[in-house]
């Protein structure tokens, strides 16, 4: 009886062969499908990881709450070089540094872009900075501390994925009105927003931007990563205090890699679930 179901199944299929063969081959094309989308999911989970893992687990991030775009955009509640002199005093805090991120009017070979200027800080801040590997050098070499009329341009401006022509290094790129030697073009990092970014020192964006004493982002190294949740929260409470703001109610969040990491891995987690669904 089974040998029998098995040849009519099989003439049918031999009698109906490119409807059979086109079948088959959508349930083919739609496995596949499927399956590279959730490879491909959970390998940019993997890299994020990675990312995550080289800050360190002994790291702290304070940044403005409620923003709606990246660091440096204008719906960001502003963070100060005094907030740094607040949390160094935290009990169990080893170094404290900070990013002054803004938008600027890039322009180059007559092209003009609007993208984010990151400015780096010097002395023991940049030590910190350099620590976390927050970007790594592809060609050229990095900013020396301090040093003015220099630029680090992130990777898609030596690819050419900005500009009609890719940044050479020692071209000259003009940010807000004042012109920039290029001096080092950094690896790609994967970030659109990281890729696409512009590294010069912290006083001349200063200068350039007219800007006070305000700060983007701010990262936090701890002397013992087991009190990573104790500073944490000791940081946010001396804030608090600092700024006069209510529990809950606060301009900033202080949050650790692994916070962060978790809400990007609930995010992708969802991803994952509806593409399994389909």
């Amino acid at each position: 009886m089974v040998l029998d179901y098995f040849n009519f199944a099989l003439s049918n299929l031999r009698r109906r062969g490119l409807r059979s063969w086109l079948t088959m081959l959508g349930i083919f094309i739609g496995i596949a499908a499927v399956v590279s989308l959730i490879s491909l999911g959970e390998g940019l989970q993997a890299a994020i990881a990675e990312q995550f893992e080289q800050i360190g687990s002994d790291k702290i991030i304070i940044q403005p709450r409620g923003r709606l775009g990246p660091p440096g955009s204008e719906t960001a509640a502003a963070l100060t070089v005094g907030d740094l002199d607040v949390i160094e005093k935290v009990r169990g805090v080893e170094s404290v540094s900070s990013f002054l991120m803004k938008t600027a009017r890039i322009e180059f070979d007559d092209e003009v872009k609007f993208n984010f200027v990151v400015g780096l800080p010097s002395g023991d801040r940049r030590k910190l900075i350099d620590e976390a590997q927050f970007y790594k050098i592809s060609r050229g070499r990095a900013l020396e501390e301090g040093e003015k009329g220099k630029v680090v341009v992130g990777y898609n401006y030596g690819a050419g994925r900005v500009f009609e022509r890719p940044v050479e290094l020692r071209d000259t790129i003009n940010i807000q009105g004042k012109d920039f030697k290029v001096v080092g073009i950094l690896d790609r990092i994967g970030n659109p927003f990281d890729d696409a970014s512009l590294l010069i020192d912290e006083e001349e964006l200063r200068d350039t931007f007219k800007l006070g004493d305000e700060v983007s982002q701010i990262l936090v190294k701890v002397s013992d990563e087991d009190e990573l949740a104790r500073v944490s929260e000791d940081i946010e409470k001396r804030l608090r205090k600092e700024k006069n703001e209510e529990e809950g109610k606060e301009s900033f969040e202080v949050q650790t890699p692994e916070q962060l990491l978790g809400a990007i891995s609930t995010v992708f987690s969802i991803v994952t679930a509806v593409l399994i669904g389909i």
